[in-house]
């Protein structure tokens, strides 16, 4: 009897040590070497500061910046410690009214392709870092007004920071909003304070410069006009609803 008991301590010391020490280090250790960045958190930092994680989204209200998904987590929204969606269904008046809503923004320049469904759905977690390309062109111009930027250029930004599918096959193309934010800061800063003092100098032209009448058409989504009414919207191949996303 004392016997078994003594070899099931020394199997319970020997597992405690193993899968509670030696497993822990082993994971941390392969972690720290290869997959650093991912490891810490993918925290992205600036003049040696963090700002931000790139996979938790930040809410930029700004005009001159992206904007992320709408967001149900927290009170204010983006608030990673209340991770969460609205669970509102595809027949629910509060969808549709928030919908609607959302819409407003584009009431003055109407993408080509119709306004993003991710543009006006909140993700499940309501911290999606990441936008859909036809979400970032659709608020290009804006973004281009707001800092005198010319759209052409804020274009080619988009398509530089657009990432493909994982492996080709997975997913969906995204833009990461913080990433292409910092960008449009650190990039353009010098550009916008030309303009500016042109501006400021009665250029007759720097308003034509920061809004070419060219802009490449982005991919036709499947949300293209307001919902009427709750039973119109049940219809509408918006394609998502207030849980469905990341």
């Amino acid at each position: 009897m004392r016997q078994h008991a003594l070899i099931s301590i020394r199997i319970t010391l020997a597992l405690l040590v193993i899968t509670c020490g030696i497993y822990p280090l082993v994971v941390w250790g392969i972690g720290q070497a290869a997959f650093r960045d991912q490891a810490n958190g993918s925290l992205i930092t600036r003049n040696g500061k963090v700002i931000g994680s790139a996979l938790i989204a930040q809410n930029f209200t700004g005009q001159q910046f992206f904007h992320p998904r709408p967001s149900a987590a927290g009170s204010d929204g983006y608030d990673p410690s209340a991770s969460g969606g609205t669970n509102w269904g595809m027949t629910s008046k509060k969808l549709l009214d928030a919908i609607t809503d959302r819409t407003t923004k584009y009431a003055e320049v109407k993408p080509a392709g119709g306004i993003p469904a991710d543009a006006v759905t909140a993700s499940c977690s309501g911290v999606d870092p990441d936008i859909s390309p036809a979400n970032a062109y659709a608020q290009a111009p804006r973004v281009a007004k707001a800092n005198g930027i010319p759209l052409a250029r804020i274009a080619a930004l988009i398509d530089r920071y657009t990432e493909g599918r994982f492996a080709g096959v997975f997913g969906e193309p995204r833009v990461n909003v913080l990433r292409l934010n910092l960008a449009l800061d650190s990039r353009f800063r010098g550009l916008r304070d030309s303009l500016s003092e042109r501006s400021r100098g009665g250029a007759e032209n720097a308003e034509k410069d920061a809004e070419p009448s060219s802009f490449p058409r982005p991919p036709r989504l499947r949300v293209s006009r307001l919902p009427h009414s709750a039973t119109e919207f049940k219809y509408l191949s918006i394609g998502l609803h207030e849980a469905v996303g990341r």
